[in-house]
């Protein structure tokens, strides 16, 4: 029995078995009809095929819920950008007020930053400042013990804080 496919793909002649020898009617019956089972040539294959097993429909569904996901995300990004655009905004007197001295903040830090010699006078305080700070906040090394026995070292290692590193030297007299 013939498939509807056969008979739509071959004619009229599909699944007909003739008694004699003569089969040039289904050959040409075939050969006219479009090839449908080629094999996909390198230029046409994207690398997925209809014809999956349950690692492929696997994956496909991965796909398909992933691009899913992305369509809700950007639906939902667009909604919330509509939903700003179209929703009335009021501010209060004081934030308009904070806003206005902002601005003008802003302006003036620009117009201090356009003069030369602010510039320079307050480069100089700040470099004043962080050289005063690492004097205060830097310990001066530079201290050398003469150590004549064994109490000596301990107290000179006791004294000094676990967090810098002691060397010693040993050397003859």
């Amino acid at each position: 029995m013939t498939t509807i496919e056969d008979k739509l793909l071959y004619g009229r002649n599909a699944g007909y078995c003739s008694s004699s020898d003569d089969d040039e009617d289904f050959q040409e019956a075939r050969s006219n009809s479009p090839d449908v089972n080629r094999h996909p040539t390198s230029s046409t294959y994207n690398g997925a095929s209809s014809n999956t097993g349950p690692k492929g429909v696997i994956e496909d569904w991965r796909r398909f819920k992933q691009l899913e996901n992305e369509r809700k995300d950007e639906q939902a990004k667009e909604l919330t950008e509509l939903s700003k655009k179209l929703s009335m905004t009021c501010r209060t007197q004081r934030e308009d007020e904070q806003a206005k001295e902002k601005e003008l903040e802003e302006e003036l830090f620009k117009e201090a930053l356009s003069d030369d010699d602010f510039l320079k006078e307050y480069m100089k305080r700040r470099m004043q400042e962080l050289e005063l700070n690492l004097k205060n906040k830097a310990k001066n090394f530079g201290i050398v013990y003469e150590l004549t026995d064994i109490d000596s070292f301990l107290r000179a290692v006791e004294i000094e804080s676990k967090q810098y590193a002691i060397i010693v030297h040993i050397y003859d007299k």
